[in-house]
């Protein structure tokens, strides 16, 4: 089927519902190489469940739509897909346990010309399954290389990032 940008644009993607324990929680922490140092005391609080925090990052794993690009009525040539980018906003920490809900929703589609692909972005709202309440954003960003030249808009030139004018979070010093 060929590649349709409105449809696309337009598509409606299902809530999923995940659940997710302390335990997945703090093997996350360890999957991402938690403690960073031996003996961090800070570090324990993504490890230990009687004062377990969540690392933030663990909400890119949580309620994903899947492997939606392969759907065949949107035509994308899903081989040539290339993950371009992640970010995150948090709003609230995410609690040790819970049962979330990922709302999904196509953010923009931007068509860089024929040889060249496209840029989709999707944008996924993690929220409570009680309560609504939202933990955070994910906008995923992805270059579908066989699907450009459809006549959309151009790519927007992003701004460079700003840092914050305060202290690090952390600061790692590697001896080689």
């Amino acid at each position: 089927m060929a590649f349709d940008p409105e449809k696309l644009k337009n598509w409606s993607f299902p809530d999923i519902r995940h659940r997710y324990t302390a335990r997945d929680a703090i093997i996350y922490a360890l999957g991402v190489g938690l403690p960073l140092t031996q003996g961090d005391s800070e570090d324990l609080n993504f490890l230990l469940e009687d004062r377990l925090k969540v690392v933030p990052t663990f909400a890119v794993t949580l309620a994903s739509p899947g492997m939606w690009v392969r759907t065949p009525e949107l035509g994308i040539d899903w081989v040539k897909l290339l993950h371009a980018g992640q970010a995150a906003s948090f709003e609230t920490p995410l609690p040790a346990e819970a049962e979330v809900i990922g709302k999904a929703r196509i953010k923009s589609l931007h068509d860089r010309g024929p040889e060249k692909g496209a840029i989709c972005v999707v944008e996924r709202r993690i929220e409570d399954a009680v309560s609504g309440t939202l933990y955070c954003t994910i906008d995923q960003t992805v270059i579908m290389r066989g699907n450009g030249g459809f006549g959309g808009d151009a790519p927007p030139k992003d701004a460079k990032p700003t840092p914050p004018d305060r202290a690090a979070d952390l600061v790692e010093t590697v001896n080689l």
